[in-house]
């Protein structure tokens, strides 16, 4: 449905009054065009099919769930709306259209922009006011307004289905009651229209309303208090459901060829020739075989003893001998003679010793300023042994 935008306001708790009826007055719902109560539709292997419910008419002031629903309203702002309940209409509340919505139905067709493919329903009427009901004045749209109450399991606000609702007919940041669709003012269009819808008409669906005229009685400028007087309502709805899923068609199997029959041809019987005092031929099965017998009578034959079996002596077991244990062999030991391996001696040969002679050294001057005289330098393995000798001071030191 289309929104409309209002002005942010203010309101309050509620307060219904109660205005005396006149008495044999009677409210009316008229219907003009028949309506399509019911339509089937399949969807795949699916089947099911939408309807509507029909109208009924609601006492002024309404159920006890929308006047808790006002309540709940007006908590919101503080000393801002007020709501009485009005006296029955005389007039009534005739319906131009109202069906049910398949998939295949073009869905408030009486709008610019109809749906298809989901379920739902459309509902057009106008209100036709009698004798003391409030009139409809163009010279001031807010006098005469729409209330609306839904309760359905698919949430329009969450879009979830089994999400259930039981809210006012207003948009998400509305701050009045009135109802938000696109023929919502009734002093403007003279008209109420909707068209509830959902997308998914595979799932099953309750879709209930209320719907009530409504009348500004005063307001405040000062508090912008408003007081509305409720009259009588109507009440409609729609539902959907999936009956059943289609089952697959059976492939025909083809009949197996006939066999014909084999032609039956004549078996001949042979005769029995009776047997002078033996009577008349009988056949007996008694054996399986099917035999051929004949009836007389007979003594009865003597029964012949069955003797009994005589017992077969169980012969004793023959004990196996143990076998005999293998004579002991013993084996002569065999000495091994010892032979003894000559021992040779390696010859010792000595190395000459080679002395080194004594190599003489010339005078050196030690670091410390020291002559060093009859040096004898010996190398022996590379050591060097050397003889200092220091002379004798001079006078002068």
């Amino acid at each position: 449905m289309v929104l409309r935008q209002y002005p942010l306001a203010l309101f309050t708790t509620t307060l219904f009054i109660t205005l005396t009826a006149q008495p044999g007055v009677t409210f009316t719902i008229k219907s003009l065009n028949p309506p399509d109560y019911y339509v089937p539709y399949t969807l795949g292997d699916a089947e099911g099919a939408a309807w509507i419910i029909p109208p009924t008419t609601i006492k002024a002031g309404g159920t006890n769930e929308f006047k808790s629903l006002l309540s709940n309203f007006s908590r919101r702002y503080s000393g801002k709306w007020i709501f009485e309940t009005g006296t029955e209409l005389e007039g009534s509340f005739d319906i131009e259209n109202y069906y049910a919505c398949g998939p295949k139905t073009d869905c408030g067709r009486e709008a610019f922009f109809p749906s298809k493919g989901g379920v739902g329903s459309t509902l057009f009427l106008e209100y036709h006011p009698k004798g003391n009901d409030p009139k409809i004045d163009s010279t001031n749209p807010r006098r005469l307004q729409w209330i609306q109450r839904v309760k359905s399991n698919h949430s329009l606000k969450t879009n979830r289905h089994n999400d259930i609702e039981n809210v006012l007919d207003i948009g998400t940041r509305q701050t009045t009651p009135y109802y938000s669709g696109h023929q919502g003012s009734i002093s403007t269009y003279k008209y109420f229209g909707d068209r509830p819808y959902r997308i998914d008409p595979l799932n099953n669906h309750t879709w209930n309303a209320e719907l009530y005229l409504v009348e500004e009685v005063s307001f405040i400028p000062r508090t912008r208090t408003r007081t509305l007087r409720i009259y009588n309502g109507i009440g409609w709805g729609w539902r959907n459901q999936i009956f059943r899923r289609k089952q697959p068609v059976p492939v025909p199997v083809p009949a197996p060829a006939r066999t014909p029959n084999p032609i039956p041809f004549p078996i001949p019987i042979p005769s029995i020739p009776k047997i002078p005092n033996l009577g008349e031929p009988v056949a007996s099965s008694a054996s399986g075989g099917g035999g051929i017998g004949y009836v007389a009578s007979s003594p009865s034959p003597t029964p012949r003893p069955i003797p009994s079996p005589t017992p077969r002596p169980i012969p004793s077991p023959t004990p196996r001998p143990s076998p005999s244990p293998t004579p002991w062999t013993s084996t002569p030991w065999t000495s091994t003679p010892w032979t003894s391996t000559p021992w040779t001696s390696t010859p010792w040969t000595s190395t000459p010793w080679t002395s080194t002679p004594w190599t003489s050294t010339p005078w050196v001057t030690s670091p410390l300023g020291v002559n060093i005289i009859n040096c004898r330098c010996l190398n022996i393995n590379n050591y060097y042994y050397i003889t200092l000798t220091q002379p004798a001071p001079s006078a002068s030191t």
